[in-house]
């Protein structure tokens, strides 16, 4: 069974991806790099951006912009070959999806253990009924939406979601902490409750503080997305300076590791050894 299966089962307490995006560059080798440092970092997840720039950009008004990203998008094929790769080494594959093509070719060619639309795509309701009817596994960010916005998200796709992880995110690049207002994921927690679905909360984090994750899941995020590099001083692409290299990754999974088990059981209780001392 698939690592986010278990997640949807409630096997597992949390799940972290290691969102490498387009930090490779365009160069399928540094992907596959990529992905074998992201499995010593114990991560649950990579997730790739399948980027098809000319349904992107309006080449006509953005031609620079259509060029640009050419250079540093992966192609279907490489994409086929990252996703086997993941297999191999027993790590679960996501993708983000930007067009209607895109997840018609996703579905046949890549599929993924987990499909995510991006904050830029949150109003776009082709694109998520196409991908909802598509996937079973869907993640959703929410940077820049209003809370009316993400009310009418449920009301609007509720009865076509199947699995869904519905992400906090701030979309800022990178993103202060000052500006991250975690506070605004016990909003989206009491509107999340409402649903008689089976969706999940998550935080897609674009800040360089490794305290934000640990408090989103202390605030209800189970599902856990950072940037991914192995050169956060790469000047070439902005999400660089954004993301965790390997060293920083392991560090941040193993605090929350030790965050869930000092959190304990639901159920008030003491453990044997401090009961013992009331004999003493």
């Amino acid at each position: 069974m698939k690592k986010i299966d278990q997640y949807f089962k409630n096997y597992s307490n949390t799940y972290f991806v290691a969102e490498i995006g387009n930090n490779h560059m365009g160069d399928l080798s540094k992907a596959l790099e990529l992905v074998d440092c992201a499995k010593k970092t114990n991560a649950d997840a990579v997730k790739f951006q399948y980027i098809k720039p000319k349904l992107l950009v309006n080449k006509s008004l953005f031609p620079e912009r259509v060029e640009q990203l050419k250079k540093i998008c992966l192609t279907l094929e490489d994409l086929i070959v990252l996703r086997k790769h993941c297999d191999d080494i027993e790590l679960d594959f996501g993708i983000s999806l930007f067009d209607i093509e895109g997840v018609e070719e996703a579905n046949c060619n890549l599929e993924p253990d987990f499909v995510k639309i991006a904050s830029s795509d949150f109003t776009y309701s082709d694109l998520i009924q196409e991908t909802l009817s598509k996937f079973d596994n869907v993640v959703i960010s929410s940077g820049m939406a209003s809370e009316d916005e993400i009310e009418k998200f449920f009301s609007q796709y509720g009865q076509q979601i199947t699995n869904l992880i519905f992400c906090y995110c701030v979309s800022l690049y990178p993103a202060p902490i000052e500006n991250l207002n975690l506070n605004n994921i016990k909003t989206i927690k009491n509107i999340v409750d409402n649903q008689s679905l089976n969706i999940k909360l998550g935080y897609s984090d674009h800040s360089d503080s490794e305290a934000a994750l640990i408090s989103a899941f202390s605030l209800g995020c189970t599902f856990l997305e950072k940037h991914f590099t192995d050169d956060k001083h790469n000047k070439e692409f902005r999400d660089h300076n954004l993301s965790s290299t390997e060293e920083e990754l392991t560090f941040i999974i193993q605090k929350l590791k030790d965050t869930v088990i000092s959190l304990g059981t639901e159920e008030f209780k003491r453990s044997e050894e401090e009961i013992a001392n009331k004999a003493i």
